[in-house]
């Protein structure tokens, strides 16, 4: 593994974790020692050691999670003819990484009878 990548550690949103305060340094305060997965969090809720304050952030990103894992029962399909599978793009993934460009059916007709 490249050097530059062996002092890394990838966290996802809303995942917990236990650090612990530096001296050392201006601008990194404290130092990752332990990383919580879910059923750590689900053990030090049940000791009674987890903090009342993340409860319900643990909550609510435990129900968010079930909710995007549980499958959604695809719709039925309009039999108008007017609307093809292929122009409803709802069911596709959408990348928050970029840009949402929205384009409009009546931008297109205006370029199209431009050009």
């Amino acid at each position: 593994m490249p050097s530059k990548y062996r002092k890394n550690i990838w966290i996802k949103r809303g995942d917990f974790l236990i650090v612990d305060p530096i001296e050392e340094g201006e601008k990194v305060k404290a130092e990752i020692s332990f990383v919580l997965c879910k059923d750590h969090v689900r053990s030090l809720q049940k000791e009674g050691l987890w903090p009342e304050a993340f409860s319900e952030v643990a909550e609510k990103h435990s129900s968010s999670r079930n909710r995007q894992t549980q499958p959604e029962l695809p719709a039925e399909p309009q039999s108008s003819g007017e609307e093809s599978s292929s122009e409803d793009d709802s069911d596709l993934f959408v990348n928050t990484n970029r840009r949402q460009y929205h384009e409009s059916e009546e931008e297109s007709e205006e370029e199209e009878e431009a050009a």
